[in-house]
């Protein structure tokens, strides 16, 4: 994957805070710092949860529709 989907920016609501931006669905979240920020990012990007045809998350549209009901079942539900 050579196009990152989360990046570190400076915030745009905190001064001299920084933030994680999403660039496929343009959402930025705010982060204290920019090592936390940093750690997110790393960890977002690795874990690559997006849809490659149209780049949301597999839950939204594609890849969803093979899961079976066990996959949605929360815990304590009997």
């Amino acid at each position: 994957m050579s196009e990152k989907r989360y990046i570190v920016i400076d915030s745009t609501k905190f001064l001299g805070k920084y933030s994680v931006y999403d660039t496929f669905k343009k959402q930025e979240h705010p982060c204290h710092n920019y090592a936390t920020a940093k750690n997110l990012c790393k960890e977002w990007n690795e874990s690559d949860k997006y849809c490659s045809v149209c780049k949301c998350d597999p839950c939204d549209c594609h890849g969803s529709e093979d899961l079976d009901d066990s996959y949605w079942k929360i815990i304590g539900d009997k």
